[in-house]
């Protein structure tokens, strides 16, 4: 049952997840009955529910349909959950998600994103931009995007946008016409051995590509630059640092916004204007850029979506303020994603005024003063750097231990740190000596130079998290809230 066309029921296991759940649109837009299960009720069943899709609350065996075609699965369903036993004994078709994407996509010209970080950014952009430019995709994204109100986008014209995830090689299920490689370092080190076993499973992924498919890649990537031989398709790179087929050059930043001139192939396409913060949002824009011009969209395109982007669901989404402080929800937890989004941050909201009481040492001293605070004279008042208060839940065992050193110096930029406890994945912990965020919150302690104890704090919960967040807020300019966990729930009760 592998021709998506004679699909006429299909069951999916863990529709609660980002990914199934935009398989249950896709299947919908087909005409085809859903039905889905997952083991807590959340935005997304909810969300689900209401397009019609039957959901359960819970995996049980009842839950199967005894005439369903296929049954789809998360891959962080175990072999014994009861739904997956239960199809198995009825002869249903399996298929976890990376599978049943591979499926679908061949039936198109496949886009394929992949990469430690940038994905569902990257993703969501070169939808947008494609979609400017008329091209109608299809796209699957790892987040909701506003114009599309969800994750799931359904065209009629032969493209299909999608993620393809490196962990546990789920990547190689794809056989996309393009991939987007974005960059390439240590993470899921609870399936790959080391760096150089990841760079092996990504060799392995570009060689799929032909001659006459497209390789879109970071040149500014060591990682990715040592892999580029293993592949014989038609390679157009992107940076801000190498020579490449499309930079960012002039890059200006803005409180708000940031500016650089696009330069393709040596032409200078005009400047522009992108009003989401980092560098990494630099080169995500980049990569789908190169894409989009790529496959013939025009510059106009490219930066009608520039007007109009301001994020994503929970990358850098700013979800509303808490006493006049900007509340950020971010999905970051990478170490480097973690220290890239703290330094975006301080770009975004780089001052807040004050008014300074002339205090006897200050008249006399004002320049001295200031320097010491790095304070900006502006006559009555001075601005003053923001100061930015992270709350951070790590993100499954394995990850936290193997990367614990990269995690103490990700935090260093933050003036304020609020670590809840690890937050736990289902079928991805291995039997080893338990770490906590208590562990973590001491190395920070001995090495931060920033950082202080009165300002560093551990929460057994985000319940705890939330409490210490709202009585020290008001010593904080501005929130991030940072995780792939549940964290983000915080954020949106403020």
């Amino acid at each position: 049952m592998e021709d998506v066309k004679k699909i006429k029921k299909v069951h999916l296991i863990g529709i609660g997840g980002i990914g199934i759940s935009a398989l249950a649109r896709l299947f919908l837009q087909k005409g085809v009955q859903v039905s889905g299960s997952d083991a807590t009720k959340s935005e997304i069943t909810d969300e689900i529910a209401k397009l019609g899709v039957k959901v359960f609350i819970g995996h049980k065996k009842e839950n199967v349909p005894t005439d369903v075609d296929i049954v789809v699965f998360s891959p962080a369903i175990l072999s014994d959950n009861s739904e997956f036993l239960t199809a198995q004994k009825i002869g249903a078709i399996l298929k976890n998600y990376p599978e049943m994407l591979g499926i679908l996509m061949d039936d198109y010209f496949g886009i394929a994103i992949s990469g430690t970080n940038g994905k569902t950014t990257t993703t969501s952009l070169i939808g947008l931009m494609l979609e400017s430019a008329g091209m109608d995709p299809s796209v699957i994204v790892g987040g909701r995007v506003r114009i599309w109100d969800g994750n799931f986008r359904s065209g009629k014209n032969k493209y299909f946008v999608a993620e393809a995830c490196e962990y546990r090689r789920h990547m190689l299920n794809l056989n996309p016409k393009a991939i987007i490689l974005t960059n390439i370092e240590e993470d899921h080190l609870d399936y790959y051995k080391d760096l150089q076993d990841i760079k092996s499973a990504f060799s392995d992924y570009i060689k799929k590509l032909k001659s006459n498919n497209l390789l879109i890649y970071n040149a500014d990537d060591k990682n990715i630059l040592d892999i580029l031989k293993n592949s014989q398709a038609k390679k157009i790179s992107y940076g801000t640092k190498s020579p490449a087929d499309l930079t960012a050059q002039n890059i200006k930043k803005e409180i708000g916004a940031q500016k650089f001139n696009l330069v393709w192939q040596g032409k200078n396409l005009g400047e522009l204007k992108i009003f989401v913060p980092g560098d990494f949002n630099i080169y995500n824009f980049l990569a789908a850029s190169a894409l989009s011009l790529s496959l013939g969209a025009d510059i106009g395109s490219i930066k009608k979506v520039c007007k109009k982007f301001h994020g994503t669901w929970r990358r850098f989404e700013k979800v509303g303020e808490f006493k006049d402080r900007p509340i950020i929800s971010d999905y970051a937890h990478h170490p480097t994603a973690v220290q890239k989004t703290i330094e975006a941050a301080k770009e975004f909201y780089p001052h807040t005024y004050q008014q300074k009481k002339l205090t006897k040492d200050f008249h006399k001293h004002p320049t001295t003063q200031m320097k010491k605070n790095g304070d900006v004279d502006v006559g009555v008042g001075v601005y003053s750097p923001s100061k930015v208060l992270v709350v951070f839940q790590p993100h499954q065992q394995n990850r936290t231990r193997m990367l614990f050193d990269d995690f103490v110096k990700s935090f260093q930029g933050a003036d304020g740190l609020i670590l809840s406890e690890i937050y736990q994945v289902e079928g991805r912990e291995e039997e080893k000596e338990k770490i906590s965020s208590k562990d973590l919150l001491k190395a920070i302690k001995k090495t931060s130079l920033r950082l202080r104890p009165k300002n560093l704090f551990y929460a057994k919960n985000k319940e705890e998290a939330l409490k210490i967040l709202k009585r020290n807020v008001l010593n904080y300019d501005a929130v991030i809230v940072m995780g792939a966990g549940d964290i983000y729930q915080i954020a949106n009760k403020l």
